[in-house]
């Protein structure tokens, strides 16, 4: 799960609130989706990632829950961001969020 803002101006406080906001989006999101176990591992930070992390589940999900998750979580993150008056260059990526397989 990777969401990008190029070009951003935001302090490291607003970046601290969006990181929280976007884990508890992804959170609502599975306990929806999924109802199981999530694990939300942070990935190495880069220039312009506002959010970075590998989604993993305690125990696989099925093909259709991954993609109902993906699309979900794109969709909630990409209104937060609008809402919020930040969604100007941002890019949200939901790929490779099944971490450890598919059921």
């Amino acid at each position: 799960m990777k969401v990008v803002k190029r070009n951003h101006d935001l302090s490291e406080r607003e970046l601290k609130i969006l990181d929280v906001f976007i884990l508890n989006l992804c959170a609502a999101t599975n306990a929806v989706v999924t109802g199981k176990g999530m694990a939300l591992n942070p990935l190495e930070d880069k220039e312009d990632v506002i959010f970075q992390r590998r989604l993993a589940w305690q125990s696989a999900i099925s093909e259709e829950q991954a993609n109902q998750f993906k699309e979900m979580v794109t969709r909630r993150i990409e209104t937060a961001m609008e809402m919020s008056g930040v969604e100007e260059n941002v890019e949200v990526s939901a790929e490779d969020v099944v971490y450890g397989g598919v059921k």
